[in-house]
């Protein structure tokens, strides 16, 4: 093994010009003055980044203080090779002159508040990540590593450290997997302008938020993880285009500072796949949310600042779109065509669904509600809609369809009684209901809707499996021949 990593890391030295400490991976730390690392000018300036065929590279030492060349940010050996950018107070500019190759970008420098480091580019050039690759900013909060004009950042990363890392220049974009980590909880990406993220970028969010800035229209193609937030203001959407179905706990929010129109945040989902927020938070979502496609389930409450005016606001959901949850929204819910679908409870759970601010259904919208089994009253536990404020439009004909989630016993050849829908007005939509899907053994009757008060109810029946049917007509036919003989000594005895 011993003979083998030397013949490999001989065979990097003759190609390519480096030694072997180089060859395995080191960290290379940048110098204003072309000389020694983390000294030189006390202002800001404006640098080159290049990557020659041979030749040192300026500016790029590979000892914090002191010499050291470095010959190449390769695709061989590059990866390997933690690019830490050190130096001045008041910042500076970095223009990439050649397509680069990384393990690790980190800002490790005495920044003023609200200075920054910035790479850009006169024309698009590539920083391609390791796998697994940092981008840290350990500069502290309020302090900024951007990435600027023209850089295109591919690989996936992990975003960590305490400050902000921005995607804010001009034709720039990044394309793979963001993991949001943070060293601390103060770990941000701020993304500005439309169009910084392919189509194809993913996001794993722990802690720290992203940052969406500047009327930003960002499209991802997934979101999960454990914590963390994203936050918008000047009229900025997060657009979700996902076919894979994930769980969130983090937090979808307006800047809270913001008071006017221009602090909202609006949310897009679309894409087959189901996302569910199942953080107990408060998502202050002060633009509109839309589920054109698949499944959107939310789990914290729905927030409408009454500061926020001139936005469009309230969820639409689209035809063959579902949206659901525990949420208790204050935003008004549409449905705004046949197939549109609403759903209390979190996906495979009962749960209350609670609208503060009303319900339009259009004709033909679909309610889906789930039980499972009985509560601790013996009563049936389901999934149901609560509206506590706000004006009820049904504007024609509804489907109620219905799950059992086989979480409890339900005795056969009994009938149970839920009530599904708590609403003031829910009194003259009797006749609009319709029983949809029923769980196999359930029937309901020719009459299985009724109203107590303002509560929409709906009354099913178990009926027995078929082999206890068997056992039971089995049953009756083995007392036939009983039966029979005792008729028969009935008439011998008169």
């Amino acid at each position: 093994m011993e003979r083998s990593a030397k013949a490999l890391c001989l065979l990097f030295s003759l190609t390519l010009g480096v030694g072997c400490d180089q060859a395995r991976g080191a960290s290379y730390y940048f110098d204003q003055n072309g000389a020694t690392a983390g000294f030189g000018l006390t202002g800001g300036g404006v640098y080159s980044w290049d990557n020659p065929d041979s030749g040192a590279v300026q500016y790029w030492n590979s000892v914090n203080g002191g010499a050291g060349t470095f010959s190449r940010w390769s695709s061989l050996t590059g990866t390997d090779n933690i690019a830490i950018f050190t130096g001045v107070a008041d910042g500076y500019t970095v223009n990439l002159q050649d397509d680069v190759w990384v393990g690790g970008i980190r800002l490790n420098t005495s920044l003023n508040s609200a200075k920054a480091v910035v790479i850009q580019a006169a024309s698009t050039k590539k920083i391609t990540l390791a796998p697994g690759a940092a981008i840290t900013n350990v500069a502290g909060s309020g302090r900024h590593l951007i990435f600027g004009d023209h850089i295109d950042l591919v690989g996936d990363i992990l975003l960590d450290g305490n400050g902000t890392v921005g995607i804010r220049g001009v034709g720039n974009k990044y394309t793979g997997t963001i993991t949001l980590a943070g060293l601390t909880a103060n770990a941000t990406l701020s993304v500005a302008s439309d169009h910084r993220y392919a189509a194809t970028t993913k996001m794993v969010i722990n802690q720290g938020s992203i940052s969406l800035v500047d009327a930003t229209s960002a499209t991802i193609a997934e979101l999960k993880g454990s914590g963390g937030s994203v936050l918008g203001v000047s009229n900025s959407t997060l657009i979700l285009d996902q076919n894979s179905n994930t769980e969130w706990a983090g937090v979808l929010g307006s800047n809270t500072a913001g008071t006017a129109s221009t602090q909202a945040l609006s949310f897009e989902k679309k894409g087959t796949g189901t996302l569910s927020l199942t953080g107990i938070t408060n998502h202050s979502l002060n633009g509109k949310v839309t589920v054109h496609d698949g499944a959107l389930y939310i789990g914290g409450n729905l927030v409408q600042s009454s500061l926020v005016t001139g936005v469009t606001n309230g969820v639409f959901v689209k035809d063959g779109a579902l949206f659901g949850g525990t949420t208790s929204s204050d935003k008004r819910v549409y449905l705004e065509a046949a197939g549109s679908q609403l759903s209390p409870g979190m996906l495979g759970e009962v749960g209350t669904l609670t609208l503060a601010n009303g319900l339009t259904a259009s004709s033909g919208g679909t309610f889906n509600f789930a039980f499972n089994g009985l509560d601790e009253l013996g009563e049936a536990a389901n999934s149901k809609i609560v509206m506590s404020a706000g004006v009820l439009t049904l504007g024609g004909v509804l489907t109620a369809n219905f799950t059992d989630l086989g979480l409890g016993d339900m005795d056969a050849g009994q009938s149970y009684t839920f009530t599904i829908f708590e609403a003031d007005g829910i009194g003259g939509s009797l006749s609009l209901w319709t029983v949809g899907d029923l769980p196999t053994g359930w029937v309901a009757g020719p009459e299985a809707f009724s109203i107590d008060g303002n509560a929409l109810r709906i009354t099913l029946h178990v009926i027995p499996e078929p082999s206890t049917i068997a056992l039971t007509l089995l049953s009756l036919v083995a007392l036939v021949p009983l039966y029979r003989s005792t008729q028969k000594e009935g008439h011998a005895n008169r």
